[in-house]
C-alpha cells in the first residue's frame, strides 16, 4: 500500500481509535456492580451500554445510573477508596446478547396441476448478529422452478456482508457474493465489494443508508468461457417498522463497468461471449413486507427485480418475482 494511502487510512481512523480510548464512562448497576464503557442510547425506559467486554448491554433506566468518568474518579487528596466489582454476566446480560443474534429461516413451495403442470421451491438462510460496532449478515437462498416438463430457474445464492461503523453515521463495508444460475448459463459468478456508506436516517423505527465502492466480478460460463470485470457500484437500502408486529424494508445497488460484454443464449441450453461493445451494467433491487405470525413464526411477501444488460436476449436481461414465505425465527 502506498504511504500516502496508509496516511489517509490513518488519519480516517485515528478519531475512532482516540474515540474509544478517552470514554470512560461507568454504568452502575441495582447490585452494585460496575461496567465501564460508553452510553450508547436511552429508548423507551432502557439504557443500550457499550461494554468493551460484553459488547451492548441493555438494563431499565430506574436501575441503573450513568457516572461520567471526570465524576467518577475521587477528588484529588482524598482517601476515599472506590471497589469495582467485576460484572457477571446475568440472565438479561445473556437475554440482550441474543437479541443482537438472530437467524431467519423462510421456505415457500407452489404446485400447480391440470391445464400445465408447474412446480416451484425456494428456501432462504439469513443470519444477522450486532457487536459494538460490527454488524455482520449472512445469507443463503435455493430458488428451483419447473414448468411443463422444462427447468426455467435452478439458481443458488450466498453471501456474507460486515459493516464496521467509523462513527454514529459513517461505515465502511465488504460484501462478497456468489451465485450460479442454470437456467440462464451463469456456472459460477463471483464478486467481492469494498464500499463506504452514510446513515442518513437513524431513529427507533427507520434506518436509512447510502454509499458508493467498487466490485470485482469473476464469472465463469459454459466450459472454458471466463471473463473478469471491475465496477464502479453505488448502494442504498431502508427499513422501515410499521407496527410492532409490521417491518417493511428494500434495499437497491446499482453496477457500471467501461469494459463491455455480451452474452448470447444458445439453443440446448449453452451460451458464448460475443462482441464486447455491448453495456456492462446490472442493476438489482429486492423489497419485503413482513409481518409476525407470533414470537417465532413470520408471513413475507417479497418483490425482486434484476436487469442484467450483458445479456442480449431481452428475456434474459430482465428477471422479476413475487413470492410468499412462511419463515421462522430463533
Amino acid at each position: 500500500m502506498p504511504a500516502a494511502a496508509r496516511c489517509f487510512l490513518a488519519a480516517l481512523l485515528a478519531p475512532c481509535a482516540l474515540a474509544l480510548i478517552a470514554r470512560a464512562d461507568v454504568l452502575v448497576l441495582a447490585n452494585g456492580d460496575h461496567l465501564q464503557g460508553r452510553l450508547v442510547a436511552r429508548q423507551a425506559g432502557q439504557i443500550v451500554w457499550e461494554s468493551p467486554v460484553l459488547g451492548l448491554v441493555t438494563a431499565p433506566e430506574a436501575q441503573a445510573t450513568v457516572i461520567p468518568d471526570s465524576t467518577a474518579l475521587p477528588p484529588q487528596g482524598s482517601a476515599t477508596v472506590t471497589t469495582t466489582t467485576t460484572h457477571r454476566p446475568t440472565a438479561a446480560d445473556t437475554a440482550a446478547a441474543k437479541a443482537n443474534r438472530k437467524t431467519t429461516i423462510e421456505s415457500g413451495i407452489a404446485l400447480q396441476s391440470g391445464r400445465s403442470d408447474r412446480a416451484d421451491f425456494d428456501l432462504r438462510v439469513e443470519t444477522t448478529y450486532q457487536q459494538r460496532r460490527n454488524s455482520l449478515r449472512a445469507l443463503a437462498r435455493y430458488r428451483y422452478s419447473k414448468a411443463d416438463g422444462s427447468v426455467t430457474t435452478d439458481r443458488t445464492e450466498a453471501g456474507f456482508r460486515w459493516r464496521r461503523e467509523l462513527d454514529p453515521r459513517w461505515f465502511g463495508q465488504t460484501n462478497t457474493s456468489y451465485l450460479s444460475a442454470k437456467a440462464k448459463g451463469i456456472d459460477h459468478n463471483l464478486e467481492q465489494n469494498v464500499g463506504l456508506g452514510h446513515r442518513f436516517l437513524k431513529t427507533d423505527r427507520a434506518n436509512a443508508s447510502l454509499g458508493a465502492g467498487l466490485t470485482g466480478q469473476y464469472r465463469e460460463i459454459g466450459d472454458a468461457e471466463t471473463g473478469q470485470s471491475l465496477f464502479g457500484e453505488v448502494f442504498q437500502d431502508f427499513t422501515l417498522k410499521l407496527s410492532p408486529r409490521l417491518d417493511f424494508g428494500e434495499d437497491f445497488s446499482a453496477q457500471y463497468s467501461p469494459s463491455g460484454r455480451g452474452i448470447r443464449n444458445l439453443p440446448g441450453g449453452q451460451v458464448q461471449l460475443i462482441d464486447t461493445s455491448v453495456a456492462n451494467y446490472k442493476l438489482t433491487l429486492n423489497a419485503f413486507l413482513r409481518g409476525k405470525l407470533s414470537d417465532t413464526l413470520s408471513l413475507s411477501l417479497r418483490y425482486e427485480y434484476e436487469f442484467d444488460n450483458t445479456f442480449v436476449s431481452r428475456g434474459a436481461k430482465t428477471e422479476q418475482r413475487i413470492t410468499t414465505t412462511l419463515g421462522c425465527t430463533f
